[in-house]
């Protein structure tokens, strides 16, 4: 995970100094997000988490494209009580890191494929 945070980083710099031509691009986005698997449902407490991340796209060729993107997403403090004796504090985060394939169809619709590493933490607390 951490080659791939200094490869985003290394990507972005000629966008961020102003230095690169058109053919690169820079993002943020941000999010709220649901588990949807039974397992996680549990581990979040069927809360909603937050998250964001960045990309950083390269247009090689008139219909291609790579991009490089790193997103976290966390599931903050949920309290699950059992009884009214145990109760169990829970934390989750992930961290993906992805490299994408993007061959465009028409414009600004694109098919893709692409690798990635996720990362998940979980916190429990009783």
């Amino acid at each position: 995970m951490k080659l791939t945070a200094l490869l985003a980083m290394v990507l972005a710099l000629p966008v961020l100094a102003g230095t690169a031509d058109r053919k690169w691009t820079a993002g943020v986005t941000g999010n709220v997000n649901w588990a949807t698997s039974p397992a996680l449902k549990e581990v979040t407490n069927d809360k909603p988490g937050i998250g964001g991340g960045a990309h950083v796209t390269y247009k090689f060729a008139e219909k291609q494209a790579v991009r490089l993107r790193v997103d976290y997403m966390a599931w903050p403090n949920t309290v699950r009580k059992f009884s009214n004796v145990y109760t169990l504090n829970t934390k989750a985060n992930v961290t993906v890191g992805e490299l994408d394939y993007l061959y465009f169809v028409k414009k600004n619709w694109y098919l893709q494929a692409g690798v990635g590493e996720t990362n998940w933490e979980n916190q429990y607390e009783g």
